[in-house]
């Protein structure tokens, strides 16, 4: 019997190689790309630098596609763009800001108790991913206006 799910298989490297399997279905049959999502140029072949290390700028994550995930690359998508739509009446329902306010805003020292320096370090890392930072493409950012 052939096991269904990756975790099943009996041993790490059938594991693996049933996540490769995977990965590389989704790739072709599921995941959708915009145009001009990623760069043109050609990075020419893997040093060995990038080898050894992450690179700054995110390229050469996936050695076979040197831009994926890379600085100023977009996401791919489960959807095809022509196929969205943008709610633009609701957008901004609900607000943001408001979110915001009563999520994050602090009213008192909360301390994290069991989370280290490397998760602090991690979670500041990840905020950059997650925020805007005014380095986007002006035409395309969503001014949220302030309440009075």
């Amino acid at each position: 019997m052939i096991p269904s799910q990756w975790h099943e298989y009996p041993s790490l490297l059938l594991q693996l190689n049933a996540l490769s399997k995977t990965r590389d279905e989704l790739r072709e049959h599921n995941l959708y790309e915009a145009y001009g999502m990623r760069p043109s140029n050609d990075l020419g072949q893997p040093t060995d630098e990038v080898h050894r290390a992450r690179q700054s700028d995110g390229t050469w994550n996936d050695l076979e596609d040197p831009h994926m995930g890379a600085k100023g690359t977009g996401f791919g998508r489960n959807v095809p763009l022509s196929m969205t739509v943008t709610d633009v009446k609701r957008l901004l329902k609900p607000d943001p800001r408001v979110i915001s306010r009563k999520l994050m805003a602090r009213d008192d020292f909360k301390p994290a108790g069991i989370i280290n320096a490397l998760a602090a370090a991690w979670l500041q890392f990840e905020n950059h991913n997650w925020f805007f930072h005014g380095d986007g493409v002006a035409d395309k950012t969503i001014d949220i206006p302030l309440s009075a």
